[in-house]
């Protein structure tokens, strides 16, 4: 097969970002006659690998089960990541889809895809995570990481080449190991699909805000990854051969503040420290997910602390002294939002607050931005919050110049199934058929 399939997810890239990007020569060059969607709701929480989870799949976290970027470690200051594909209880995706029709697959960076067995060519977004993560790491440290998450020594040979140019825990620094790594793998084994992930757009917001010049910076660095791609893919096929995606996974709100809902867990007794403010043990904790924040309870409580609980959780619904503009109960999540997993609460940002874990900080306290839920623009609040992610087609699948002002994230999954001519069986989300220029069955 010469036709090649590319999908870029460059993170929280939004509507207003194509505006700059659509004067770049490279768009007007590759993606000057793209279709696509403007404004495409997220899912919640808007949190990058259960975004990244429902990209692959086309279902709700209430299905794939990817609840959040982090494992559940409650007292742990740095909490491993989901790594792996393994988090995810979907049974398929694209890339399982894609390996029962014979292409070969590669992926770069692409959040949630550690040791999946059906990518070819894999390096997972992962870093070593035994040690505390504003450490530097070594040179073998993250060999031996990349490979235990399933990069194959031949892949291996790749990053060796790249890895000590570039320190990876920063941005973009990250992004220029990612797309080395990403030519290589195009000029070296040439797969039908490639699916990657910079974030150094995310990066920036987190970091300076929601808009401004440093972030203005990484969407012209998007355009600059764009050309390297299809300059690669174009020493060995045609430019109608290639069908290239760019799309982003969620949006962003400025964050003023910072509050410690744990401290507050702990002056009212559910949560138990030393004196350092470490953790002894708790009965009921909220975990942040930035704009966001789940409560997890023991589930052992007896019927009257599960009362206590409550009447408690519901007292955090105060906007103006805790940043909380809305509790759901776990019923009340899945309902209205296909959100679900073993906490009991959500707890909803009022627009301008963040949430972190922290028994020990102030209650109200300033940006961290060694963590990205604590910045001046962070994610995870309600997909209608905000700015929106975005979704852009070209090449011989897509019909030119078709924009449809709205969509869901969900049917990027099943869009792109259609786009590949596979079969991803249930999905919550649908085909959006009007851009694509392809038969409705394959």
């Amino acid at each position: 097969m010469s036709t090649k399939y590319v999908v870029m997810s460059a993170d929280a890239l939004l509507g207003e970002d194509i505006d700059l990007l659509r004067t770049t020569e490279t768009w007007q060059k590759y993606l000057g006659k793209a279709s696509g969607i403007r404004c495409v709701k997220s899912i919640y929480p808007t949190i990058t690998f259960p975004c990244h989870a429902t990209m692959l799949t086309g279902v709700y976290p209430d299905k794939h089960g990817v609840v959040s970027n982090l494992q559940f470690y409650p007292g742990r200051v740095k909490a491993p990541w989901r790594w792996y594909r393994s988090f995810n209880k979907w049974p398929t995706d694209l890339f399982f889809a894609a390996k029962e029709k014979g292409l070969s697959t590669a992926a770069v960076f692409w959040p949630g895809t550690g040791k999946h067995p059906a990518i070819d060519y894999l390096i997972n977004e992962c870093w070593p995570t035994s040690t505390d993560i504003n450490k530097q790491f070594g040179y073998e440290d993250f060999l031996e990481t990349f490979t235990e998450n399933g990069s194959s020594h031949e892949v291996r040979q790749i990053i060796e080449r790249h890895l000590p140019k570039y320190d990876i825990m920063q941005h973009p620094a990250r992004e220029e190991f990612v797309m080395d790594c990403t030519i290589d793998i195009i000029r070296t084994f040439r797969p039908d699909v490639l699916f990657l992930h910079p974030s150094n757009i995310d990066s920036a917001r987190h970091k300076y805000g929601l808009y401004n010049d440093k972030v203005d910076e990484e969407v012209l660095k998007t355009a600059s990854y764009i050309e390297r791609i299809f300059t690669a893919l174009l020493e060995t096929v045609d430019l109608d051969e290639i069908n290239f995606v760019l799309t982003s996974d969620h949006g962003h709100l400025n964050i003023d503040r910072i509050i410690s809902l744990n401290l507050l867990f702990k002056e009212a007794g559910w949560i138990k420290t030393d004196e350092e403010g470490r953790w002894l043990s708790w009965e009921a904790c909220a975990i942040s997910g930035g704009t966001s924040a789940c409560v997890y309870a023991d589930p052992n409580l007896t019927p009257d602390r599960q009362e206590e609980l409550e009447e408690f959780v519901y007292s955090l619904q105060n906007p103006e002294q805790y940043g909380i503009s809305l509790v759901l109960t776990a019923p009340e999540a899945q309902e209205n939002f296909h959100f679900a997993g073993d906490f009991q609460y959500v707890l909803e940002t009022d627009g301008h607050s963040s949430f972190s874990d922290s028994v020990s900080d102030p209650l109200v306290h300033t940006f961290d931005v060694t963590d990205y839920r604590y910045g001046h623009a962070t994610h995870g609040h309600m997909p209608h919050k905000g700015p929106s992610p975005v979704f852009y087609g070209v090449g011989p699948a897509f019909k030119q110049e078709v924009l449809l002002d709205t969509g869901k994230l969900i049917d990027i999954a099943p869009t792109l199934a259609q786009m590949l001519g596979v079969d991803l069986g249930e999905t919550d989300g649908k085909v959006v058929e009007e851009i694509l220029d392809l038969p409705k069955s394959h």
